[in-house]
C-alpha cells in the first residue's frame, strides 16, 4: 500500500483514522513520535477478530500523509505498547518478538542512565 494524504491538522487526521468502519471499531490507540511524524498504534475489534494496526504519519508539503499497515505485514516499527499484544491474537510472531525486544532494550537504557551518578 502507498501513502495517502489530506490537508488537515494532525488531530483531524488521527480522528479520521480512528473512526469506526465496516463493523470495526478502535478499542485503544496511542501516538508515538513528534509533531511532524510518528506512528499511530491502535487495536481494532472486527467481526473476524481483534488486530493491531500501525498507521505511519508524516507531515509533508502542507498535508498529513499516512500509510496503513497491520501486524500481519510485519512493520519495521516496534514501539507498539506491550499491553496491545495481549488484546489481539498473534499474526506475526517474529514482529512481536521484536516489539518485546525493543521495549526491553529501552528499559535497560533507562535503568543504565538512572544509575549513572552525577
Amino acid at each position: 500500500m502507498g501513502w495517502y494524504g489530506e490537508q488537515c491538522t494532525k488531530k483531524q487526521k488521527v480522528e479520521h483514522l480512528l473512526e469506526p468502519i465496516n463493523g470495526q471499531r478502535c478499542l485503544r490507540h496511542c501516538y508515538r513520535g513528534n509533531a511532524y511524524k510518528g506512528v499511530l498504534w491502535s487495536v481494532w475489534e472486527s467481526p473476524a477478530g481483534n488486530y493491531i494496526r500501525c498507521d505511519l504519519l508524516h507531515y509533508r508539503d502542507g498535508m498529513w500523509m499516512h500509510k496503513p499497515m497491520d501486524e500481519s505485514m510485519g512493520p519495521f516499527f516496534y514501539s507498539c505498547p506491550l499491553s496491545y499484544l495481549k488484546m489481539a491474537p498473534v499474526a506475526d510472531p517474529t514482529w512481536r518478538e521484536c516489539v518485546v525486544s525493543y521495549h526491553n532494550t529501552r528499559k535497560e537504557k533507562r535503568r543504565a542512565s538512572s544509575s549513572v551518578s552525577v
